[in-house]
């Protein structure tokens, strides 16, 4: 929540306005859109889990503010627990958006993780494997068929 709850009429809670989610729920620049786009209308068709909704609802839950390219770290993609933001390598631009879609999948993980750590102390292995895990999910959920991306070296 941004800001501090006032008391309104009746006493009440009344709390400063949200900024308007779209389908998106999180603002994104560009190239990472259909990505989003896939991941947030993703229903695994063999099991009916419900993909995107658990990321529009981590994406909320964990205050993430926005998705944007510029240089991670380590590694290709990152959280980042201060400006709340997942960064993504350049690298990643040209990318499926079925596999970049996957690698959002997994930083949402540890975006909702490193909102709720308090409640689910994890060692560093233990985020890695749940955030792979997840991402393997979605992996499947795209190409279960078999049809295969030619132009991911993910």
């Amino acid at each position: 929540m941004v800001g501090n709850p006032r008391r309104g009429r009746a006493g009440a809670v009344v709390r400063p306005p949200r900024p308007p989610y779209n389908r998106l729920h999180v603002p994104t620049l560009g190239a990472q859109e259909p990505a989003w786009e896939l991941l947030i209308s993703l229903r695994d068709p063999v099991t009916g889990y419900d993909h995107g909704a658990v990321a529009s609802f981590s994406a909320r839950a964990a205050g993430v503010r926005r998705v944007r390219f510029a240089p991670p770290p380590v590694g290709l993609a990152a959280y980042d627990r201060r400006s709340r933001e997942i960064l993504l390598d350049d690298a990643l631009a040209d990318e499926d958006p079925r596999a970049l879609a996957a690698v959002l999948a997994h930083e949402l993980r540890h975006a909702f993780e490193a909102a709720f750590s308090s409640a689910r102390p994890q060692s560093c292995v233990d985020r890695e494997v749940d955030a792979f895990e997840v991402s393997a999910q979605v992996w499947l959920a795209f190409w279960l068929g078999g049809e295969l991306t030619e132009r991911t070296s993910l």
